[in-house]
């Protein structure tokens, strides 16, 4: 099966120099595609938005993808395609690399991960923007082990300018600016799992861009290709270059027909 997504790209763009970063592996270009947009979301964080109507009735809209790969255990490879990602994002310089969180995430360490920062009992406005990555999303969504996840990233997921938590224990911590970006996967049974959960079912799920693997994807190469240095280092100014890209998003008339 050849890489049809990438017939589609403009030549020389981030995602199509990422999946030739990325080609003669075992992923399919479907995973190593959304894994790309990931990225570029992450990056991106608040400061290109859309604004449909006006911004004092209307909500904005930033462009922070919800992503989870689907694919058997053993097929498809969206571990390592989530990986290859996840490196590409670890040898970005320090003040353009997003932040990230991986692993199992509880409710207050995500939280506190965002909040503003105290210093001398000032509040200092924090970015709350991040990466989420979850290789293993319902361990992460788990409602046995996390309760509260699901209807915390309801409240986050609209990207609030200002958003605050009360505890007993933490006090008031406040999130400025949130943005957070999911890259994640899981088995069809996981998958199942996480629908069980009402919460995901009735509010999360329509959030989440559901990428299945794709059928007939069969490939097995004997040895894995030496990644292209030169790519990647094209691929990281990039990133660079893009991390100062501000301002609004409009459609074209094409695009607001066709939507």
């Amino acid at each position: 099966m050849s890489d049809e997504i990438q017939r589609y790209l403009q030549k020389d763009s981030f995602l199509y120099n990422y999946l030739e970063y990325t080609k003669g592996g075992e992923a399919c270009s479907r995973f190593r595609f959304f894994t790309g947009i990931s990225i570029l979301g992450a990056i991106i964080r608040r400061n290109v938005y859309i604004q449909r109507g006006h911004k004092d009735i209307f909500p904005t809209y930033y462009l922070n993808p919800w992503i989870i790969m689907v694919a058997p255990q053993g097929r498809g490879h969206k571990s390592s395609t989530l990986g290859v990602g996840d490196k590409l994002l670890k040898i970005i310089p320090y003040n353009t690399r997003p932040k990230r969180m991986a692993g199992r995430i509880t409710t207050a360490g995500l939280i506190n991960h965002l909040s503003s920062i105290r210093n001398g009992g000032i509040v200092v406005k924090s970015d709350a923007t991040c990466l989420i990555y979850g290789p293993e999303l319902n361990v992460f969504l788990d409602e046995n082990r996390n309760p509260d996840m699901i209807p915390l990233l309801l409240l986050l997921y609209d990207c609030p300018d200002e958003w605050d938590s009360i505890t007993i224990t933490r006090g008031k911590e406040v999130l400025h600016n949130v943005c957070l970006t999911v890259l994640s996967g899981t088995n069809p049974e996981g998958l199942s799992e996480i629908f069980q959960n009402k919460a995901f079912r009735i509010g999360l799920a329509s959030r989440f861009i559901i990428v299945p693997f794709p059928h007939g994807w069969k490939k097995r190469v004997p040895k894995l290709p030496v990644p292209d240095i030169g790519l990647r280092r094209l691929l990281i100014d990039d990133v660079n270059k893009i991390s100062t890209i501000k301002g609004e998003m409009v459609l074209s008339e094409e695009a607001e027909d066709t939507f």
